[in-house]
């Protein structure tokens, strides 16, 4: 028997000082950036979704300068961390080179989309953001009491986000429903449909489901979010229940993940549910496999591997089926296979720089297959929207994607070791073969890597984790307050919001702490033995009193602003009670197993789902894929035995001198650093806020009716102002209605022209020539005019073949012009396509529409010499009603 082995520390040099900083800044960043995307409501188009001069409300929420501000902060955010890494090199810290790279080059790409039209640089903008803040999470959280503190945040944030899912069903969904029956056309005006349309339908169709959608607008991504925030906080309470802390700490973890539960069910969201459970079987079967078997990193990584192929392979199945005879069959996964085979076709037509991410939906009207009833905007699968719309650039992030599940399955193998480690004395574990095992040594090196108490930069620098998620609260609710609260409510909101959130903060301080006991921050050691708060049943009742209380009275009081202080004082209370548990290497462990299944579900849904491309979803999912893949190679604390390693402690001890950061390396990052930010501030964050600037001054023109000078601030910004900023042709369509008011109907058909000439959206300019003209019909009664409109309408339709309404707008204006032969044409075409969308119960020609095509059909066989004549239909707006844009 050997004797037993004695714990030493290993002479390493420290981190500097400033590298603390930089991980308190870099971590405040990642989850406030993170936070602020889910919490605060962010609209694509702030100033000119409806008419300004109609529209009284405020807009409540960032438009696309702010989204912008905010990507570029997660690549500020990417710079520091990368820093950090670098000043620790010599105590463990390792820069992801690989990533790094990977994430340059789809930047570079996506800014070069961008470059072509200003829906692709503001989607690629938040594509390379989010990526941004996860390369960012797996950087910082390489230090492993900030991992453990970004694990109770993101625990924190499921608060807010559960808070609006439960507001949405019991309360703002009837107030909506009913604003919409009170005035449809300016609701409808406002998301840019036409009245009558199949798109209203649909619409319609939506807005009556009763379901959590929260900011993100899809319940689908709602019901991903919650899934795998469900999920790492089933992990956190499993490590509690079996790593023996259990008191008020252990029944908070359980509440939090019932109230993950309760908000996915809410979603009614059947593919995130699923995919729940799939995740859920595959990881305990990982995890069982790799405890018995001790099968290591190559097994985690297979298994998550595995679960995200079992995705795609569901879709292509469904679609090897072939499409059901009704629409009564399995439609969902069927839907997802069409979107493949436009996205295939995308790919193989533009393999190098790809269709942008703008376009998508634009490109999906040639390519899709003609039984798809859907026009969408994305393929639903992350590795298809990457490659359709960037190309090359779009194959690097999909290697990143895979690197990041790669070292998750790292991580998770450490941990799985770290579990089996904390079951066994380190004095029985011994290093040399044959006297502890080789799998108990691999255990125990495990265990000593990933066990850090209270590490830098929390001791040292006085900042407590208690503080620090203070500070993200202040910043994330802070930024939601002003953006959405402070226009209905102002000041008064503000002070009762403080006043309710000060109180519940008490009230989570009874419940952790006890009226006049230490900050559970500074009782560590006595909560690490017992799991016990310091508190007694009646402080306990009296705490969770006060919390109940303060929120009933906020959301009584103002609903918005209960939500929005409910979701204060929960992120701040589950963060900082979930921060001091974390601290036990048992429940870290477990909790480290729950943050794999929630990489592993959120890449596994993101292959039927858009949770990984849509810009307010995206940051946290790939923030918390990041944190999955953080794992630390070395330690400064890193313990040894005098039983087998102290006979190679020089070589170490020599390393480590090896390993200290030179100057120069240091410098290049930096520098290189500095540089990719300026760029990107130069290439993407500029361009939109001089986009973003001439939209608001046109918006303020046509408030105080100065319609010229919004017509040339629209005209500027739609063509890209002389090449310094991307076109915008959806503004082209705006711009063109008011010189359209203004009689000017030929300068309106050439700036639509001018717009067309980019190519990005032809159908689209196309129908708005046809709508523009066809007005000017009605007013003057010129043949010319209606000419032109169906001429417009004709020569869209290559670029929509299985567009409906287009469709029949060029039938009807051929009818009502007298081309008869154009007019048996496209009305044929219209109920093949009518009969065509069946998969869609809504999409087809409803039975009066039907009746009417039918008997405009019968009248020309009829009498095809003698066409008659017909009034315009009946969607087309009067001269004193603009044409709306449409959708």
């Amino acid at each position: 028997m050997t004797a037993p082995a004695k714990r030493r520390t290993q002479d390493a040099p420290p981190a500097p000082p400033a590298a603390g900083w930089l991980t308190l800044i870099a971590t405040l960043g990642v989850i406030a950036l993170a936070g602020v995307r889910i919490v605060t409501t962010f609209l694509p188009d702030a100033y000119m979704a409806g008419d300004p001069r109609a529209d009284t409300l405020p807009a409540i929420g960032f438009g696309p300068a702010g989204a912008a501000v905010i990507d570029w902060l997660c690549v500020v955010a990417l710079a520091l961390a990368v820093i950090d890494a670098r000043l620790r090199r010599a105590a463990g810290g390792r820069t992801r080179c690989v990533m790094l790279a990977l994430w340059l080059i789809g930047a570079v790409f996506a800014v070069c989309a961008g470059g072509r039209d200003f829906e692709s640089m503001r989607i690629g903008g938040h594509w390379l953001g989010a990526l941004a803040l996860g390369i960012a999470a797996t950087h910082v959280a390489q230090v492993e009491s900030i991992r453990r503190f970004m694990i109770a945040a993101c625990l924190g944030l499921l608060i807010p986000l559960a808070a609006q899912g439960l507001f949405q069903v019991t309360i703002s969904h009837a107030e909506t429903v009913a604003n919409y029956k009170k005035d449809p056309e300016a609701v409808l005006r406002t998301q840019g449909i036409v009245p009558g349309s199949t798109n209203q339908r649909k619409f319609e169709e939506r807005l009556y489901q009763v379901e959590a959608t929260g900011q993100f607008g899809f319940s689908n991504i709602y019901g991903s979010m919650t899934m795998a925030l469900s999920l790492l906080g089933a992990g956190v309470a499993a490590g509690m229940l079996f790593g023996g802390r259990r008191g008020a700490t252990m029944w908070l973890a359980i509440a939090v993940t019932a109230l993950g539960v309760v908000a996915l069910g809410l979603s009614f969201s059947k593919g995130a549910t699923l995919a729940c459970g799939a995740t859920v079987a595959a990881t305990a079967v990982t995890w069982l496999i790799a405890r018995r078997l001790r099968w290591g990193a190559a097994w985690w990584r297979t298994a998550a591997y595995g679960a995200v192929a079992l995705g795609l392979a569901a879709v292509l199945a469904r679609g090897a089926i072939g499409e059901p005879d009704t629409a009564a069959g399995e439609r969902s996964l069927m839907f997802r296979y069409q979107y493949l085979q436009a996205a295939s076709r995308m790919i193989a037509e533009h393999p190098v720089i790809g269709v942008g991410p703008g376009l998508f939906k634009a490109r999906y009207l040639t390519t899709k297959n003609p039984l798809s009833p859907e026009d969408v905007a994305d393929p639903h699968s992350i590795f298809a929207s990457y490659l359709a719309t960037l190309g090359i650039g779009g194959a690097a992030w999909c290697v990143l994607l895979l690197t990041l599940l790669w070292h998750a399955g790292r991580a998770a193998a450490l941990h799985c070791d770290t579990q089996r480690a904390a079951k066994t004395p380190l004095h029985q574990v011994g290093d040399r073969p044959g006297e502890g095992g080789d799998s108990s040594t691999k255990a125990r090196r495990a265990s000593d890597s990933l066990n850090t108490h209270d590490a830098p930069p929390f001791g040292p620098l006085g900042v407590t984790p208690a503080r620090l998620a203070i500070a993200i609260a202040v910043v994330v609710f802070a930024t939601e307050y002003a953006a959405q609260y402070a226009p209905a409510t102002g000041f008064v909101g503000l002070v009762i919001g403080a006043g309710a959130g000060f109180v519940m903060l008490l009230g989570t301080r009874v419940i952790l702490t006890g009226f006049d006991r230490k900050d559970n921050d500074d009782n560590d050691d006595r909560d690490d033995r017992d799991g016990a708060t310091g508190t007694t049943p009646a402080e306990k009742a009296i705490g969770v009193a006060m919390w109940c209380v303060a929120g009933a009275v906020a959301v009584g009081m103002f609903p918005l602003i209960g939500v929005w202080v409910v979701g204060t004082g929960g992120f701040i209370a589950v963060t900082v009670a979930l921060a001091a548990a974390l601290r036990d290497d048992r429940v870290a462990a477990w909790a480290s197993l729950g943050l794999f299944a929630a990489a592993v579900g959120l890449m596994l849904h993101s292959q039927i789902e858009m949770t990984l491309v849509q810009p307010t979803s995206a940051p946290l999912a790939l923030a918390m894929l990041g944190l999955a893949a953080a794992w630390r190679a070395r330690t400064a604390d890193k313990p040894t035995t005098d039983g087998g390693d102290d006979r190679n402690s020089d070589d170490r001890d020599a390393r480590a001198d090896d390993d200290k950061p030179s100057p120069l390396p240091m410098i290049i990052t930096a520098c290189v650093a500095a540089v990719v930010v300026v760029a990107l501030g130069v290439t993407h964050l500029r361009p939109v806020l001089a986009h973003e600037s001439l939209v608001a001054t046109a918006a303020a023109d046509l408030k105080r009716g100065n319609l010229d000078g919004a017509i040339g601030d629209l005209s500027r910004a739609a063509l890209g102002d002389a090449g310094s900023l991307p076109p915008d042709d959806s503004l082209a369509r705006d711009a063109a209605r008011y010189m359209y008011e203004r009689g000017r109907f030929d300068d309106a058909m050439k700036l639509l022209d001018d717009a067309r000439a980019f190519g990005n959206r032809p159908a689209q300019m196309y129908a708005a020539q046809a709508r523009l003209a066809e007005a000017y019909y009605r007013t003057t009664r010129d043949p010319k005019a209606l000419a032109r409109a169906l001429d417009a309408a004709i020569a869209g339709l290559p670029y929509a073949p299985y567009d409906m309404d287009m469709t029949q707008n060029a039938a009807d204006l051929a009818w009502a012009a007298g081309r008869r032969d154009d007019a048996r044409r496209y009305y044929t075409r219209l109920l093949e396509l009518s009969d065509q969308a069946y998969l869609d119960p809504e999409k087809p020609l409803r039975d009066d529409a039907l009746a009417a095509v039918k008997q405009r059909l019968a009248t020309l066989d009829a009498a095809p010499s003698t066409p008659t004549p017909a009034p315009a239909p009946a969607t087309v707006p009067t001269p004193s009603a603009p044409p709306a844009r449409p959708n």
